[in-house]
């Protein structure tokens, strides 16, 4: 009886690993990856006296980027939920929030390309929108405190927690910032980008290994046959 019950109260543990669909995984983990690239592409486009069609793509990326990210977050999300603190949850949700007003200010650069600090109205909202990469970077610095002292995840949070400081050292080192800084603040968004990409090559490579995970796990919580 006692094992049956084990058995019983193991199994939601994994339940959104099983649940999850591996393609799903894995196309999360191509969008976290190309997410990280084509966020090194839009930095190297957006530029001052850039022409006319670096700003059209600059501005394309800069909705794909944010929603890219999402999906990572998503991912990563599905991945850690079995052994999710609520500090793991709350720096997604933040890190999601942050992304979210990332596609809101791209979408309205583009769809109102004359929304900008003319009035007190237009100023605020901009304020607002503008501090979505310092959101995104808080979230996944504090997905990567959370993670970096567990055993399973301990890679994943040592990357998420590096992510999050570079990203916070980019912020603070872009043209008009505390610590201005341009060579800086170039290297520290290629550090950011290199994150992405290899959180992405974690989190498909932890999905080859699900099947295994899945056959040991069926052995420990098979319950015993009576005879």
């Amino acid at each position: 009886m006692r094992s049956t019950m084990q058995s019983t109260t193991r199994k939601p543990e994994g339940f959104y690993v099983r649940a999850s669909n591996p393609l799903l995984l894995r196309t999360g983990a191509l969008g976290t990856i190309a997410g990280g690239l084509l966020f090194a592409v839009w930095g190297y486009l957006h530029q001052d006296n850039a022409p006319l069609y670096f700003n059209t793509i600059a501005h394309i990326l800069a909705a794909i980027v944010p929603v890219l990210f999402m999906v990572g977050l998503a991912t990563l999300w599905i991945r850690c939920a079995p052994r999710a603190t609520r500090l793991v949850h709350t720096g997604i949700i933040v890190a999601f929030i942050g992304s979210t007003l990332g596609v809101i200010r791209s979408l309205l650069d583009i769809a109102v390309p004359s929304f900008y600090p003319h009035n007190a109205l237009s100023g605020r909202v901009l304020i607002v929108l503008d501090v979505w990469t310092l959101t995104l970077f808080v979230g996944l610095l504090l997905v990567g405190v959370a993670l970096v002292g567990t055993r399973t995840l301990r890679v994943l949070g040592s990357l998420l927690l590096a992510m999050g400081s570079f990203g916070l050292a980019y912020r603070f080192t872009d043209s008009g910032a505390i610590f201005e800084a341009r060579l800086v603040h170039v290297g520290l968004g290629a550090l950011f980008s290199l994150g992405w990409v290899a959180v992405g090559l974690a989190l498909w490579k932890k999905d080859r290994s699900q099947p295994q995970d899945h056959a040991s796990e069926a052995k420990v919580t098979r319950p015993p046959t009576s005879r």
